[in-house]
């Protein structure tokens, strides 16, 4: 019995409902229709759909349109812009690093004890790291110049020499040799 009661009033609410047409000419058009512009040219005079016009952003919608162009505007770069005006690239850290990086690779240079084929700079002896004055070179090749007479670090460009080798086991001790000038 309720199920009669709920079809007779969704009957009568279809009843009531008025059929809405987009025919500019027809009678049915009401004062929203005469408000909103045809599609198409202005000076046409034939049938055509009427769109609504765009409602109005609401307050809230204002706002956010406000602050992205805000936003934008701050991202934005002119022609006179603060961007690199702060940028001194003499001062820049990479910069200094690098020159610090030189300097002390200049003054390394004069620190060294052997130059670049493994020669002691003094008096330019092909010495090995034995500190055997005829040896021809007892050490396995070096990974990095190939001379069998470096130990186990490479004599090119070293800043320090080997003074004194004590042979394990026996009183030899072998030391660097010091000539007379």
């Amino acid at each position: 019995m309720a199920d009669q009661g709920n079809s007779n009033s969704q009957s009568s609410f279809a009843d009531q409902i008025e059929p809405i047409s987009i025919d500019s000419d027809s009678e049915n058009s009401t004062d929203s229709a005469s408000n909103q512009e045809p599609l198409g040219d202005e000076d046409s005079n034939s049938n055509s759909a009427v769109l609504p016009q765009p409602a109005k952003p609401s307050t809230a919608e204002k706002n956010i349109d406000e602050i992205t162009r805000q936003e934008l505007k701050k991202l934005s770069l002119d022609a006179h812009g603060t961007f690199m005006a702060d940028f001194d690239p003499e001062k820049s850290k990479r910069e200094i690093r690098k020159m610090n990086r030189r300097l002390y690779t200049k003054g390394s240079k004069r620190m060294r004890l052997y130059n670049e084929k493994g020669q002691l700079l003094e008096d330019l002896d092909d010495l090995c790291d034995c500190l055997v004055t005829d040896c021809p070179g007892c050490h396995f090749p070096c990974p990095r110049c190939g001379s069998s007479k470096c130990g186990t670090d490479c004599r090119c460009n070293r800043k320090y020499t080997i003074s004194l080798i004590e042979v394990e086991g026996t009183d030899k001790t072998y030391s660097f040799p010091v000539k007379m000038k």
